[in-house]
């Protein structure tokens, strides 16, 4: 521009400057993970999502009980617990051993009618007994309130 002329080689000259000027210190590295204060801990936030969505899970579950209650007391049935369920199978089961036992000591040939009717009596209960625990030994048993 206006003529003025410079005699000096610019890329020679970035070059040498280059060449003698002390070497770039290299950046620190980044710290580790593991040495931040808060490693290995849960984040605030998801702490109270979780908490959150425990209160909604269970929220969700008292409504399902409440409408199941419900649901029970208009159709007047109940769940049997399990507690129930097995001391009345217990009970059942006594009580089919007592039949059987009754049962096996009655005479191989029933030539009369009081011998034939408890016969058939006893063959009778026995086979109810079993359905009975059959039903019982199926998981939930549904009873009716009415009858209690």
């Amino acid at each position: 521009m206006f003529g003025l002329v410079s005699s000096k080689n610019y890329v020679l000259a970035n070059a040498v400057e280059n060449m003698l000027a002390p070497a770039k210190k290299p950046p620190p590295p980044p710290p580790l993970a593991t040495a931040k204060p808060d490693f290995g801990k849960v984040p605030a936030y998801l702490t109270d999502v979780k908490a959150r969505l425990a209160a909604e899970k269970q929220a969700e579950e008292d409504r399902r009980a409440a409408a199941a209650a419900a649901a029970e007391a208009a159709s007047g049935l109940r769940q049997l617990s399990e507690e129930e369920r097995l001391e009345l199978l217990g009970q059942l089961q006594s009580k089919w051993q007592a039949v059987n036992s009754a049962y096996i000591r009655l005479p191989l040939v029933c030539d009369t009618d009081p011998k034939k009717r408890r016969k058939e009596a006893h063959e009778a209960e026995l086979t109810q007994l079993e359905q009975d625990i059959a039903t019982l030994n199926r998981s939930p048993v549904w009873i009716s309130v009415l009858d209690e």
